[in-house]
């Protein structure tokens, strides 16, 4: 695993799979080993999913609140048959529902795109196609892994041995972790008020960890990343400006 990447092997299934994530999409190959027959299955554990033709969309409630993040799913190769499964059985004949089942036949490799929303699964197909133009898995974690050496590259060590430069660096990372930038082509959710809003320009932040993080994270982004700290300390207010 690395900041811009995942791969995993699921041995007693024989299934590689390979895993790379953009900002509001990801992009999965999953390669089947074994002589039996490839499925792809889809659920959500609070909320609806649909599919048409190949493509899932739909969405999950968060934790029984009003906020739903939403789901726009699609794959390079075509599968045979798609359905929703019901009692441990697949009904081909339904198309909703909460688990959806993509039959692939015989297929070896499944490329699977997808976007993610908290305005719909519509803006969720459009944030895949603005992160992710194709099933190259490679293009996406190059991409990642640029942008990750672009950021962490703020800060150039001198001295020190490479187990204190690792450490350095990988707290470094996970001040990136929080806040998250949730803006959609101008607009984002607010859970604060249950409402879609413009953003007029300054990206909405939320999520933080707040434990101590005023102490040296929220300080050490006002030294090196000056604009995006000044956008979450806006969005703080949009928060409170919203709250009930």
């Amino acid at each position: 695993i690395t900041p811009y990447s995942y791969h995993v092997y699921l041995d007693e299934s024989e299934i590689s799979i390979d895993y790379a994530p953009s900002h509001q999409a990801g992009i999965y190959k999953i390669s089947f080993a074994n002589d039996g027959e490839s499925k792809l299955i889809i659920n959500t554990r609070n909320g609806e999913l649909a599919v048409e033709n190949g493509a899932v969309s739909g969405y999950q409630i968060i934790d029984n609140t009003p906020t739903r993040i939403y789901l726009y799913m699609e794959t390079a190769q075509k599968s045979v048959n798609e359905g929703i499964l019901t009692d441990s059985k697949t009904d081909y004949t339904s198309k909703k529902g909460s688990t959806i089942v993509l039959d692939f036949a015989k297929e070896k490799v499944i490329d699977i795109r997808y976007g993610i929303s908290f305005i719909s699964a519509e803006q969720a197909k459009k944030n895949l196609e603005r992160d992710i133009d194709s099933y190259d898995i490679a293009k996406v974690t190059e991409t990642g892994r640029n942008c990750w050496n672009q950021i962490l590259g703020k800060i150039v060590v001198k001295g020190g041995s490479d187990d204190e430069k690792a450490l350095f660096y990988t707290s470094l990372y996970r001040t990136y972790e929080r806040m998250i930038n949730i803006s959609e082509d101008g607009k984002y959710y607010s859970a604060f008020d249950g409402k879609v809003h413009d953003d007029n320009g300054t990206p909405f932040y939320t999520d933080d960890w707040i434990w101590d993080t005023y102490r040296a994270t929220h300080p050490l982004r006002i030294l090196i990343e000056s604009e995006m700290e000044t956008d979450m300390v806006k969005s703080y207010i949009r928060m409170a400006e919203q709250s009930p």
